[in-house]
């Protein structure tokens, strides 16, 4: 079996696994936080892949960068939402990590969690201050997602969220 180090590095396979003990005994050995696999993830990555708040947080509280991107631009809160946690969203926006923040193809967390059609995740990213308004590069705002998206009771809950909770202004 061909295992490549840059493929599977230790702090990334205890950070998956969600050893704790392990990973904390590795941190204090100089390990670099923040290596990046060969896919263009570090160990915060695959903690909240793998839904490791304990090892998110550890991670984050020992300088793991929160403002990495994977080769594809996406960025930590585009993890947190693909894996629909609220409590990491909220834990990011804590490290100051951009709500509005676009992929490679400009889709914004917004976008993600209308894509998923999770009212729950849109609630929040709105609340905190998503901007409604970005257009990925196909042109689409995320109340555009929701008019392709077919008609249905979740389509309408979708909209009406866009539509009724105020953009919270931006501060620069």
């Amino acid at each position: 079996m061909d295992i490549s180090l840059d493929k599977w590095l230790p702090l990334h396979a205890l950070a998956s696994s969600g050893d704790f003990s392990l990973m904390t005994a590795l941190l204090k050995h100089n390990v670099d936080i923040n290596a990046v696999d060969k896919g263009g993830l570090t160990a915060l990555h695959k903690a909240i892949i793998c839904k490791k708040q304990a090892i998110t947080n550890c991670l984050l509280r020992e300088s793991a960068n929160p403002f990495i991107c994977d080769h594809d631009g996406a960025s930590l809160m585009h993890y947190a939402v693909r894996t629909v946690s609220s409590h990491t969203i909220k834990m990011l926006l804590l490290y100051n990590v951009d709500i509005n923040i676009q992929d490679k193809d400009g889709w914004t967390p917004l976008h993600l969690a209308v894509q998923a059609r999770r009212t729950d995740l849109v609630r929040l990213l709105l609340i905190k201050g998503a901007d409604k308004t970005i257009k990925n590069q196909d042109g689409l705002t995320p109340l555009d997602l929701c008019l392709y998206s077919g008609r249905n009771t979740r389509t309408y809950e979708l909209i009406k969220l866009l539509k009724q909770l105020p953009r919270l202004p931006q501060h620069r």
